[in-house]
């Protein structure tokens, strides 16, 4: 099962990300993420936070849970918290970049959270997808679309890429400079394999440039 973790960040594109979402999937909102699902015609099965940007009453929902907001995890870990609990072995945040910086990374980080939990994770903003990669990634997309290399532990190596204009064969990068920003895919799979070290993923659609 997947769940889909719906937060009050920025969404460039609404319908698209609702496009993605899938008929068996989980929703799970962070507080005034239950706005843009109510935008993109969705119903969720859970609302979590602290209900400090939606009135917890205008809120229609089966499962409904308070916190404080004096809390050690902001409302979208708890809303990822919670798709791990009951057994979702994928999951996407929607809705999870744009505002506040810090927020931003919190959950860029929390790809790391779900990694170390067993399952697969990913951020669709409406644009771009980011993944946390510690292995192997494939892609099915569109010649022409975007892929960004970016290292977030001290040393990456034996990086391998296809399907890419740029390829790289056993390659090492180093945390700083984004030596592995906007490769292209030049077929409509691409693939991103990892010996050590973590690096995010993001992959944007030509069609979104």
């Amino acid at each position: 099962m997947r769940g889909v973790v719906i937060s009050g960040g920025r969404l460039a594109d609404a319908a698209d990300a609702a496009a993605s979402v899938m008929k068996d999937d989980m929703v799970i909102c962070a507080d005034s993420g239950y706005l843009h699902a109510l935008a993109m015609g969705l119903k969720p099965q859970a609302v979590l936070g602290d209900f400090d940007s939606v009135e917890r009453d205008a809120v229609v929902c089966e499962t409904i849970i308070s916190y404080p907001a004096h809390k050690d995890q902001t409302d979208t870990e708890l809303c990822v918290r919670y798709a791990i609990a009951r057994g979702c072995d994928e999951i996407l945040l929607l809705g999870a970049t744009g505002g506040r910086i810090d927020h931003e990374l919190a959950n860029v980080f929390l790809l790391k959270l779900i990694s170390d939990a067993g399952k697969k994770g990913s951020i669709y903003d409406g644009v771009s997808y980011v993944f946390l990669v510690a292995d192997e990634l494939i892609l099915t997309g569109d010649v022409g679309d975007i892929l960004s290399v970016i290292p977030v532990t001290a040393q990456v190596v034996g990086i391998t890429t296809r399907g890419l204009a740029y390829p790289l064969d056993n390659a090492c990068m180093a945390f700083g400079p984004a030596l592995g920003i906007s490769n292209v895919f030049s077929e409509s799979r691409a693939e991103v394999k990892i010996k050590e070290g973590l690096a995010l993923v993001v992959w944007t659609k030509a069609d979104k440039l």
